[in-house]
């Protein structure tokens, strides 16, 4: 015989079985909408963190005949900062990369290098 799940009609007497498991109804509505996160509270410097955001860009970079394009999948308080800071065009359009500026994408290759390159 198969269970019925609450709120299924019941096959033997055809009547509406209220929910009765609040746990289950629980959940699913996380599962529906999770629960949001909050940030660990972590004092750390900006700035350094922009500027390997800003490095990392690099990575990502593609160049058109327009601008320079890198992928934004980054955190957002620091390409906002980036955009704040001119190095970035505004990272809240719908696209899924965001322009680097010309002082942008200079910037964004010597930090590449400076950090991430080989050492000779």
């Amino acid at each position: 015989m198969l269970r019925n799940f609450p709120g299924e009609q019941d096959q033997k007497n055809r009547s509406f079985r209220p929910v009765q498991d609040a746990a289950r109804k629980d959940a699913v509505q996380d599962i529906l909408h999770p629960p949001k996160r909050e940030r660990a509270s972590v004092e750390y410097d900006k700035d350094r963190v922009d500027e390997m955001v800003l490095a990392l860009l690099y990575l990502t970079t593609t160049q058109d005949r327009y601008a320079s394009r890198a992928w934004k999948g980054l955190d957002w308080d620091a390409m906002n900062q980036l955009h704040e800071k001119g190095y970035i065009g505004d990272p809240k359009e719908k696209s899924t990369s965001v322009v680097l500026t010309e002082a942008g994408a200079k910037l964004s290759r010597e930090l590449f290098f400076k950090h991430f390159g080989l050492k000779e």
